[in-house]
């Protein structure tokens, strides 16, 4: 955005030097060294020139955006009205900063980009920092994808730390964006793992194996449900209570009091 601006004027007066040359005047040659020097400059350090303008000048997303929000995110819904348009504010601007790239097809949908958003959003909403700096890109599939971490295994999310690449079927993030209650939400699971990594000095409550059966009473997903969809060996049973934590918070209060309690103080409380 600032950076289409900054080139503008310098464009410009590149044409006009160009002309010049063009008429014969050889000497307007050596002027356009130095526009050739700032127009690439700008071009190098358009994302950060970009970036810098929007943390100050926040976008919204758009209207069609906004009512999907109303309609199936319940966190979006608790917050107040200047929380609403900080949360709206904030899946834009992630969903500028983070680099998503289709695999399988050749335009990624929108609604995909902002099935992420939402859950990273969530998950940093009390965070100073928006984004994950070191998984600032998104591969998205359109259906379950084997990976060369597991060629074998066909499933619908995945960290790659090696790149600092996540992985998802679009499939499955609009299936949880949609019907909450239906489909585990496989971008709040990749999302939780990435949070715990970067906030290493949080101390998150453990859950084991004997807290399946616990957590399997949280939501309408068993144990054998949520390992059916995601797939994949090791599944970790703290990223899975942590992700339905950010789901069915009073279910888990029930059944969780206590850790219920250390991952409010963990994520903050919703005003």
């Amino acid at each position: 955005m600032l950076s289409k601006i900054l080139s503008v004027p310098f464009v410009l007066l590149f044409s006009y030097l160009g002309y010049m040359v063009w008429l014969g005047n050889d000497n307007y040659a050596l002027y356009t060294i130095p526009i050739i020097i700032i127009l690439s400059l700008i071009y190098i350090f358009s994302p950060q020139i970009d970036w810098w303008w929007y943390q100050r000048n926040p976008p919204d997303v758009d209207k069609p955006v906004r009512t999907m929000l109303e309609r199936v995110n319940p966190f979006y819904k608790s917050l107040s009205t200047e929380d609403k348009q900080k949360f709206r504010q904030r899946m834009a601007m992630f969903v500028k900063g983070v680099n998503f790239r289709p695999q399988g097809w050749d335009k990624l949908p929108e609604d995909a980009k902002y099935a992420i958003a939402a859950n990273a959003v969530q998950l940093n909403f009390n965070e100073e920092e928006l984004l994950f700096p070191k998984y600032e890109n998104v591969v998205i599939y359109p259906q379950a994808f084997p990976s060369p971490q597991y060629p074998k295994t066909f499933h619908p999310s995945e960290v790659y730390k090696e790149d600092g690449v996540l992985l998802f079927s679009a499939e499955h993030l609009l299936a949880s964006l949609l019907e909450p209650n239906k489909y585990y939400n496989v971008a709040m699971h990749e999302y939780v793992k990435v949070f715990m990594e970067s906030h290493p000095t949080k101390q998150f409550p453990k859950f084991t194996e004997i807290d399946w059966p616990a957590i399997s009473k949280v939501s309408p997903f068993s144990e054998t449900l949520i390992k059916k969809t995601l797939n994949l060996p090791d599944i970790d049973p703290t990223v899975v209570a942590a992700t339905l934590f950010q789901h069915f918070p009073a279910n888990f209060k029930k059944i969780f009091p206590d850790r219920a309690g250390q991952l409010a103080s963990i994520f903050g409380t919703r005003k």
